[in-house]
Parts: structure tokens; C-alpha cells; sequence
């Protein structure tokens, strides 16, 4: 099982995923598929909802696989493989099973990828970074609302 350790998991992400597990006979990878992501270090402090834009594709954060596919398809040295990765599993005919925990990606200057802002219409509410990206109303008040109020303030801190 990945695990960024700049980003929120819900406490519930191994249950959800150990049910997954024995609920989908043979699946090979889990993940989920939609997210927050929330700019911890800029003024305007946007949530941000993503949904993977195409079948195959989960959250390369929240990822688990078979021990098995990853000996015969480890991952190539490059930062973000992990989407690509699992995009060639499923077309080669691997099992993917969605699963659903609250995540929420931090984004920060020290971030491998998405370092910058999103780009956001604050009028309209549109973001500028593709389809898969909608505005979460409320930015920080809705992160705390997911992670609790005590889990948002240490990840504020450590990049403070």
C-alpha cells in the first residue's frame, strides 16, 4: 500500500481497503478515485474536488496492489509512475477495484509534483488545471471538516 506522508488519510483507508480485499475475488489493484487536494501555503487557501478523468486510474497516494504484480511490474524511477503504472496493470488485463476513504493531497512548495497553486476563476468558481478539477466551496473550513480540526492545524504547522 502507497502512503504520501504529506497527505490525510481517514483512519477508516485500511478497513476500506482489507474489505475491498476480500469482497472483489482476484482483484489485483485498489485505489481511489476521487480526492481533495488543498493548498496549505498560499493566501487563498483553495479546496480543490478531483475525480480521475479516465477508467484504470486511482489516486497513485492512495494506491494498493498485489505483492505478485509488482515483482513481475515494478515501477520505473519516475516521480508520478505509479498513475501510468496502473493504467498499463489494467490494460494488460489486471482486476482494479475503486474504493472509497476520505484523502485529502496536500499541496506545498516542497510537493515532487502540482507544486504551483491551482488556477482559479474565484467569480466563477472554475479551475483551470482540466475537467477533472471542481472548486470545493468553503477551502479550509471543508478540509476541516473531513481531517478534524487538530489533524488540519499539525499539517498547517509543518509547513508553516
Amino acid at each position: 500500500t502507497f502512503w504520501d506522508d504529506d497527505d490525510w488519510s481517514s483512519p477508516l483507508r485500511l478497513q476500506r481497503v482489507a474489505d475491498t480485499i476480500v469482497s472483489y475475488e482476484g482483484v489485483d489493484l485498489i485505489g481511489v478515485q476521487q480526492v481533495l487536494w488543498h493548498e496549505l501555503t498560499t493566501p487563498a487557501r483553495h479546496t480543490v474536488e478531483y475525480t480521475a478523468p479516465v477508467p484504470g486510474y486511482v489516486v497513485g497516494g492512495t494506491l494498493a496492489f498485489r505483492a505478485q504484480l509488482f515483482k513481475l511490474h515494478p515501477f520505473e524511477d519516475v516521480a508520478g509512475d505509479e498513475g501510468w503504472w496502473t493504467l498499463k496493470r489494467c490494460e494488460e488485463g489486471a482486476k482494479l477495484a475503486s474504493v472509497w476513504f476520505p484523502y485529502v493531497a496536500m499541496i506545498h512548495g516542497n510537493n515532487a509534483l502540482n507544486r504551483r497553486a491551482f488556477r482559479v476563476n474565484v467569480t466563477t468558481g472554475e479551475v483551470h488545471d482540466g475537467a477533472e478539477y471542481k472548486l470545493r466551496p468553503g477551502g479550509r473550513e471543508a478540509v476541516r471538516e473531513v481531517m478534524g480540526t487538530a489533524a488540519l492545524e499539525r499539517f498547517e504547522a509543518a509547513v508553516a
